[in-house]
């Protein structure tokens, strides 16, 4: 211990800059020159955030001294002992029976831990996740799904908190019960509240968390007061361990049984743990492997932890928090990637170049505007002068440039009806890739056509192989000998690879739309064919009447007047039968690109879908904003888009046996996002949808819906990205409901008339 760490004491608060950065902790410097160490689980009262997320090296950070240092070791601050502990402030604002919102943060057999705010978490025991039977939490819940519930049990000295869907899920159903009466409509039957039900505040007992699905855990660590009691601790939590002192014993174990899971202490006597990992690595071991040690040891050697692929590092004095999170996600089947002492982006091996790249061919529209985007990009990543994309077309075989980009002014445009005989043609019909840096001699002569079109030294070509052939080709110019090396090739192929993809996709896209249309059209057709028997029946009905009206007034004197009513009456029926029908055709029209009053738009899709709501039984609810301004693109896009999302939202609805279904809609204009200011949501209660799946949801074929084809939510992401709009889940909380947001551009500067 040095004299440095002499000068402080127990619970001293002290300040020091961030010397390294680790994913289990930091290393400080203090202003005296001494090393301390922060673990993760002491930087925040969350205690679960990789630091690497929060701070920097070279930043001043405080902490309280919670061990003092000893031979070879470090002294162990506390930064989170220097924060308001958020528990105190929970627990002053909260009582029994308040609504909370968390996120999941573990599962076990017995209930779900939530992380309602950082330092603060509550069991929702099995019991309290739903009225129905649930066997297994992760039927319902996964880790990171957001949950609302009710505060059933609070205990301030044991830090204690009990929480309740169940008694959330009775909420909800009661202030239904109390819309139905004051506002009847259509519902579902829900069957809760039908049998007398236990107190809902009565105190769970604390059962810890079992893990039966992990398979065999082998523990190898030769202090016995380490080993047995981690043994120990993981057999109570339901795990199949063996344990072993030191690399001999554990490799005679290795041989026997097939361990999923090993903890190995890095500091074994005669063969360390790194070594008996490699040894047990290049027997076949096909589990997950964690290392134990100090921080000191961990950080000497963590280049060395990085290349065996450990999943993760444990501190000693270990945290069984931190085992436990382990443990979840390994029962849970998560991917584990390599732990790593730097953030993964730190380790990519793709070039800066194609990230930019690849986010450019993202920027456009439409496809001609993201193949210009990434030209444009790369022409101005190599030493490119001009950039070009060739066709060929399969018919006629001619060559014409679809996609420009530098100095154009360069280009002799009388010259392309001639390169259907030039390199430009052997590029895509042979598959070739061309290299060239001197136009001399033959090689003059080979490229003299596309000579004539432009003037150049240095040239590169690739071809672009979308949807199984070739019919396009990627050309790199610059008037100047030897420019070009095969750097720029690799980063040529790379953007050939992406426009390939952004062709591919394109095409999909297109296909997906034309189906999409016949797929809008079948789903509603039922309730279109409902509706228009149902007016032409109103429609004989009063042509009947006006007839016998008009018999009464030959024969009877009647009254004009009332003749007349009944003809108006007539007129109006006709004309809602008209409407019904064009705004059914309008979903098979051509696109038009057009200012789009949304609110209009909304309430055509409402009237095409009354007959659907009604027959699904769903509410709707609407609070259009009615100074909402025009936004640019195409109507009929809009409107297949907003019909996928609401007919998704009505599938899914349908699968949750209890609670009214209810979907709303709503829109605004937010002027501090100057991009996409307007915003439409689509709300329903529904069962949820996972947070690890919002982004999957998006996905071509993924489909979470049994019979579900998977194109819906995929098909309306395309549709709004192509008139420059965004989609996303915004809110989804298990199993109360979901919430997805567009966003839009203005078609027009705010505040304009409409």
């Amino acid at each position: 211990m040095s004299q440095s760490s002499q000068a402080y004491s127990l619970g001293q608060q002290v300040a020091g800059r961030i010397e390294k950065l680790l994913s289990y902790g930091v290393f400080v410097r203090l202003e005296n020159g001494a090393q301390a160490y922060i673990r993760r689980r002491e930087l925040t009262w969350a205690g679960n955030i990789d630091p690497r997320e929060l701070w920097q090296e070279g930043e001043e950070i405080e902490g309280k001294v919670l061990k003092l240092a000893e031979p070879g070791q470090s002294l162990e601050l506390s930064h989170r002992a220097t924060l308001t502990d958020p528990w105190e402030e929970f627990v002053s604002q909260s009582h029994l029976g308040d609504i909370v919102e968390g996120v999941v943060k573990s599962l076990s057999r017995h209930g779900v831990f939530v992380e309602v705010i950082p330092g603060v978490d509550g069991l929702i025991p099995l019991r309290d996740l739903a009225p129905w039977e649930v066997s297994q939490p992760e039927d319902m819940l996964w880790l990171g799904d957001t949950v609302e519930a009710v505060i059933t049990s609070l205990d301030r000295q044991a830090r204690r908190l009990r929480l309740s869907i169940r008694a959330r899920l009775r909420q909800l159903e009661v202030v239904s019960q109390m819309m139905e009466r004051l506002n009847p409509s259509p519902g579902l039957d829900s069957g809760l509240g039908d049998s007398p039900e236990r107190d809902l505040l009565a105190e769970p007992e604390a059962v810890p968390p079992a893990f039966q699905g992990i398979g065999r855990i082998l523990v190898v660590d030769d202090h016995e007061e380490v080993r047995l009691p981690l043994v120990e601790w993981l057999r109570q939590r339901g795990c199949e361990v063996d344990h072993a002192k030191d690399a001999e014993e554990a490799n005679e174990k290795v041989q026997k049984e097939v361990y999923n899971l090993l903890f190995i202490d890095l500091n074994l006597p005669g063969m360390d743990g790194l070594t008996l990992l490699r040894h047990i690595k290049g027997q076949g071991l096909n589990g997950h492997a964690a290392l134990m040690s100090t921080s000191e040891w961990l950080a000497e050697r963590s280049s060395e932890i990085e290349d065996i692929g450990v999943v993760e590092v444990f501190v000693k004095p270990l945290e069984l928090d931190e085992i436990e999170h382990l443990l979840s996600r390994v029962e849970q089947k998560e991917e584990l990637p390599p732990w790593r002492m730097a953030p993964a982006s730190a380790y990519s091996k793709a070039p800066e170049s194609f990230y930019r790249l690849a986010n450019a061919v993202r920027t456009g529209s439409s496809l001609a505007e993201q193949l210009h985007a990434g030209l444009q990009q790369l022409e101005a990543t190599t030493p490119a002068e001009v950039g070009l994309i060739f066709n060929l077309n399969p018919i006629s075989q001619a060559v014409s440039i679809t996609v420009h980009a530098g100095k154009t002014d360069l280009i002799n445009v009388e010259a392309i009806h001639a390169l259907g005989t030039s390199p430009v043609r052997e590029v895509i019909k042979e598959g070739e890739q061309i290299l060239e840096n001197q136009m001399t001699g033959k090689v003059r002569d080979r490229f003299r056509k596309l000579l004539d079109l432009l003037p150049f030294e240095s040239c590169i070509g690739v071809p672009i192989e979308a949807s199984g052939g070739v019919h396009r080709a990627l050309f790199l110019f610059h008037r100047q000998p030897n420019v070009f090396n095969r750097y720029h090739l690799r980063d040529t192929l790379a953007a050939s690879a992406l426009f390939a993809v952004t062709i591919e996709r394109e095409a999909i896209e297109q296909r997906s739309r034309a189906l999409n249309k016949l797929f809008l059209t079948g789903q509603l057709a039922g309730g279109f064919g409902h509706e228009v028997y149902n007016k032409m029946s109103g429609l004989e009905i009063q042509l009947r009447n006006l007839q016998t009206d008009c018999y009464l007034a030959e024969d009877q004197a009647h009254s004009l007047s009332e003749i007349q009513q009944a003809a108006d009456r007539l007129l109006e029926t006709f004309n809602d039968l008209k409407q019904t029908v064009e705004l059914f055709q309008q979903l098979m029209r051509a696109e038009d690109d057009q200012e789009v009053a949304l609110n209009e738009v909304i309430q055509k899709i409402v009237t095409l879908l009354k007959p659907v709501m009604r027959k699904e039984k769903v509410r709707l609810e609407t609070e259009l904003d009615p100074h909402l301004p025009n936004t640019a693109g195409s109507a009929v896009r809009l409107q297949q888009a907003f019909l996928n999302v609401m007919l998704n939202a009505m599938q899914h609805m349908a699968q949750k046996l209890d609670g009214s279904r209810r979907l709303s809609i709503t829109t605004c204009c937010q002027i501090k996002n100057k991009e996409r200011p307007l915003e439409i949501r689509f709300s329903d209660t529904g069962p949820g949808i996972h947070r690890q799946l919002w982004e999957k949801i998006f996905e071509l074929g993924f489909t979470t819906r049994l019979g579900g084809t998977g194109q819906g939510l995929y098909i309306a992401r395309s549709l709004v990205e192509s008139v420059g709009g965004t989609i996303r889940v915004e809110r989804s909380v298990i199993p109360l409901g979901t919430t997805f947001v567009v966003a839009l551009p203005l078609g027009q500067p705010y505040g304009r008339a409409r």
